[in-house]
Order: structure tokens, then C-alpha cells, then sequence
């Protein structure tokens, strides 16, 4: 429970910084996050709990301070791109849109 409080202290701090226009602190939100994600993996009940909540607020924060993200986009519009056979150049302009 003490990391969690620690979690929380870091998310409340990196809000108050966002909200002061410092968005140097966009890296850390985003590493916040993953070390929330790792963490609700293997916890369970009240804690598992409280970290779900703590996820769903980081991710609502970086919805409304409109973070962009470029490799979890790059996920979303190519979910296999980690796979060992991707095709590296499916991913460029011309194949997106349908010229190659």
C-alpha cells in the first residue's frame, strides 16, 4: 500500500505540473502509466482495485491534456509491426494509401 500511496502522490504531482502549462513532464506521466499497467498485472483485490482507478485517472489526465504518443499509435495502426516477419515497408506512405 505504500507504493500506492507513492503512485498517487506522483500522479497528483504530475497534474499540478500539467495544469502550471510544464509539459516537460509528459515522459514521466507516460512512465507513471506503465509502472501502473506492470503493477495491476500481478495484484489483485483492494490494491488491484485502487490501481485500476489510479490507470483509468492518468489515462482521463492525458485525454485532457491531449498527450500524442507516437509509438502507440504506430501499435494501433499496425498491431503486428513487433512480430518478427513484419514487413518494415508496409508501414510507409505509399502502401498505407494503397500505391504499393
Amino acid at each position: 500500500m505504500e507504493d500506492l500511496e507513492k503512485l498517487e502522490q506522483d500522479f497528483e504531482r504530475l497534474k499540478e505540473e500539467l495544469e502550471k502549462d510544464n509539459y516537460d513532464v509528459e515522459e514521466e506521466v507516460l512512465e507513471l502509466e506503465e509502472s501502473v499497467r506492470e503493477r495491476l498485472e500481478y495484484t489483485r483485490g483492494n490494491e488491484g482495485e485502487m490501481l485500476s482507478k489510479l490507470l483509468k485517472k492518468i489515462i482521463m489526465m492525458k485525454k485532457e491534456f491531449n498527450f500524442y504518443n507516437a509509438d502507440e499509435e504506430l501499435d494501433r495502426m499496425f498491431p503486428d509491426r513487433d512480430e518478427d516477419d513484419f514487413d518494415e515497408d508496409s508501414m510507409s506512405y505509399d502502401s498505407v494509401f494503397g500505391d504499393d
